[in-house]
C-alpha cells in the first residue's frame, strides 16, 4: 500500500513514501534480491568447486615419486601399490637408526613387497630409495618426521 509523503511521483501524481511498497522501493527490493541471489550462487559454486578438487590421500606422494623416477623403473606400477609401499616405509620408520640402515630396510620392503613392486630390480644404492624414504614420511605420515631428524643427526 502506498502512503502519502513529501516526494511526488511524476507519472501518477501520487505521493509515495520511499519504502519497499513504493514503485522505487519495489525496484530496490528486486535489485537487492538479485544481488543476494548472485552472491549465493557464487558462494555455492566456490564451495562445490573446493569439495570436488580435494586431493586424494597420497596424490602428492605419487606425483613426487613419478617425477623422481627419471629411469622409469616404477612407471608401470599402480598408484595403490606405491602408496602401500609408502605406508610400509612409514611403519618401519621407528626402526631406523641411520640412513644406511633405513636404505637397507626400504630395499628389503621393496623386494619383499607382495604386490607387483617385488618384480622391480632396484639395488640398495639406487637414488630412488632415499626419495621414497623422504616423501613417504613427509607426504603419507608426517607424524614420523622425527625419525628422519634422528637418522640425519646420528649420521653427522
Amino acid at each position: 500500500m502506498a502512503e502519502l509523503a513529501d516526494a511526488r511521483d511524476s507519472k501518477s501524481r501520487i505521493h509515495w513514501m520511499w519504502g519497499f511498497d513504493s514503485p522505487s522501493g519495489y525496484k530496490m527490493s528486486r535489485k537487492i534480491g538479485y544481488i543476494l541471489l548472485f552472491f549465493s550462487i557464487i558462494t555455492i559454486s566456490i564451495v562445490v568447486y573446493q569439495i570436488r578438487n580435494v586431493d586424494k590421500y597420497g596424490n602428492e606422494f605419487i606425483e613426487q615419486i613419478r617425477l623422481a623416477d627419471s629411469d622409469n623403473v616404477l612407471v608401470e606400477y599402480l598408484e595403490e601399490d606405491l602408496i602401500v609401499l609408502g605406508k610400509d616405509i612409514c611403519n618401519s620408520a621407528l626402526e631406523w637408526t641411520s640412513s644406511d640402515e633405513s636404505n637397507i630396510l626400504i630395499h628389503k620392503l621393496i623386494m619383499l613387497n607382495p604386490n607387483t613392486l617385488s618384480q622391480v630390480d632396484i639395488d640398495k644404492d639406487n637414488r630412488l630409495i632415499p626419495i621414497l624414504r623422504f616423501h613417504s614420511i613427509y607426504e603419507l605420515c608426517p607424524e614420523h618426521v622425527s625419525s628422519l631428524e634422528t637418522i640425519f643427526t646420528t649420521d653427522e
